[in-house]
């Protein structure tokens, strides 16, 4: 028995020594001795889909690279400007109208950021109905799937006891109950009315679901990701999460990411006999505790109320 235990130990001890050292080298074996990113590390093609040089090389650029437009575009920059100036002074708003005239006819056409090769590699990539492409959760990398597969890890997802069909769509009535809870607030003084006008929701979207590729894991399972841009506590979110943020991050406990583990490892000194242990939760999101969260940020959020009543000043 006590042989069985030190060799599961060795084994577990070494399997973490590996992922330690991939953690510390990954960084370096992303790019190629030209300095380039290798397309071979960062695109993973899971697909059946073969890729051409091409394709890998656009798809390298990561899912964030910003295509340059093929001419300016007007009408865009026009409304997203009229929509900012509705909140400024008319002498603001007319000025800054001015300006962007002004720029915009000076504008020059923008020169392309891709060439001829790799517009028409990701012109091919968008028309393959048959291929989705997706980041990786974890390691920066851009992933190419079956659409078939992607379905089918998703609808198992979603049979596995965690989520439940509802006979009607909850997003209307979500938004009238938010409404009315913060024009309550309103009339009672709690936020004027530049912040209910700013929390408040309008025309809102049912958030979407989609799934993020674990390629670091056996099979290649999903994350599920809840997309709830424009839905009706959208706005909500985003003011509570000025006034959350401020208290993470502050523990001794605190890791961001995986380069923050590895920052901090380097000062850690480790007995020969010590044993790198990590733990994985299933569905961590959904499991966390509400009642218990919601004691603890209310705890943290008294001990900076000062803080919180600066943020609240500016509603």
């Amino acid at each position: 028995m006590k042989q069985e235990k030190t060799k599961t130990d060795n084994e577990t001890k070494a399997q973490q020594m590996r992922k330690f050292e991939g953690l510390l080298n990954e960084k370096i074996n992303r790019r190629r001795e030209d300095g380039c990113l290798d397309s071979q590390k960062v695109v993973k093609n899971l697909s059946t889909h073969s890729l051409t040089e091409s394709e890998r090389d656009v798809l390298a650029l990561g899912l964030n690279f910003g295509i340059g437009p093929k001419s300016v575009p007007v009408v865009d920059i026009i409304a997203a400007v009229e929509s900012a100036d509705n909140e400024l002074p008319e002498g603001k708003a007319l000025e800054l109208r001015t300006e962007v005239k002004t720029c915009l006819q000076n504008a020059k056409k923008p020169k392309s950021n891709l060439g001829k090769e790799q517009r028409e590699a990701l012109r091919k990539l968008r028309e393959d109905d048959a291929i989705v492409i997706l980041p990786a959760d974890k390691g920066n990398a851009t992933v190419v799937m079956n659409k078939e597969d992607y379905v089918k890890k998703m609808e198992e997802i979603l049979n596995g006891g965690d989520y439940e069909v509802v006979k009607t769509n909850p997003t209307p009535k979500l938004e009238k109950k938010l409404n009315n809870m913060l024009k309550g607030l309103w009339e009672a003084g709690e936020i004027n009315k530049i912040g209910y006008d700013r929390l408040r929701a309008t025309y809102s979207a049912t958030p979407q679901l989609y799934g993020l590729p674990k390629i670091h894991k056996p099979e290649v399972p999903l994350r599920p990701i809840v997309s709830s841009i424009d839905s009706p506590t959208y706005n909500l979110a985003k003011f509570l999460t000025r006034i959350i943020s401020p208290l993470s991050g502050k523990t001794s406990t605190f890791v961001k990411d995986s380069g923050d583990f590895v920052e901090k490892a380097r000062s850690i000194r480790l007995e020969e006999e010590s044993i790198l242990v990590s733990f994985d939760v299933t569905s961590l999101f959904i499991k966390v505790p509400i009642a218990e969260a919601l004691e603890v940020i209310g705890r943290r959020l008294e001990e900076q109320e000062a803080e919180v009543r600066r943020i609240q000043h500016s509603l």
